[in-house]
């Protein structure tokens, strides 16, 4: 499970493209570089900019609950 920024980090740089960053929680390895797929499943709140990276992790944290209550619903349709 994980959840995922699309847009353009306003945050961390001004006038940068747009792509997706993808944070895969009780993940620890480093993949940077990593070609990986990604399913988008549920919008949770447009993007924003923060006054530093240590609001753009708290946001984050904040939007887990979020993130792991969908692919817990959708790991229960599954089974059914």
């Amino acid at each position: 499970p994980a959840i995922s920024n699309v847009g353009v980090k306003p945050t961390v740089e001004a006038g940068a493209r747009c792509g997706v960053e993808t944070h895969l929680y009780g993940f620890g390895e480093d993949i940077y570089g990593e070609e990986l797929t990604v399913e988008l499943g549920q919008f949770v709140r447009p993007e924003r900019k923060f006054d530093g990276l240590t609001d753009v992790v708290a946001q984050r944290e904040k939007d887990v609950p979020a993130g792991e209550s969908f692919w817990k619903q959708e790991k229960m349709k599954k089974l059914l």
